[in-house]
C-alpha cells in the first residue's frame, strides 16, 4: 500500500522497535506476478498486472519462462532464509 505516515499502516501500532519494516518509494509495475512457494519450489502462481493493466489470474502454466528462470535463481539465493511456505511477488518496474 501507499501510506503518508507510519501510523496509517494497518497494524503499525503493534510493531515492536526491533521488528523489520520495509519502506520504499512508490513504484509503478509494468508486470507483476505472485508465486506460491513451498519447500523452495514454485507450487503455482499467477499474473495480476500485465503491461500496466490488471488482468484475470493466469494459471502457472501460462507464466513466462523468463519469470520461472528468475524466480529459480531468487529461490536459490533465499535458500535457508525463508519459512517452508510463503508468497513471493516478482515485478518488472517501468524503469
Amino acid at each position: 500500500g501507499i501510506y503518508k505516515k507510519g501510523d496509517d499502516i494497518p497494524g503499525f501500532k503493534h510493531l515492536q522497535n526491533d521488528d523489520p519494516l520495509l519502506i520504499s518509494d512508490v513504484v509503478r509495475f509494468v508486470d507483476e506476478y505472485r508465486l506460491f512457494i513451498m519447500n523452495g519450489q514454485i507450487q503455482t502462481g499467477s499474473a495480476y498486472v500485465i503491461d500496466t493493466d490488471y488482468t484475470e489470474d493466469q494459471s502457472s502454466d501460462d507464466l513466462p519462462a523468463q519469470l520461472h528462470e528468475f524466480a529459480s535463481r531468487a529461490l536459490q539465493s533465499l535458500e535457508n532464509l525463508t519459512p517452508d511456505s510463503y508468497v513471493l511477488d516478482i515485478g518488472k518496474l517501468d524503469t
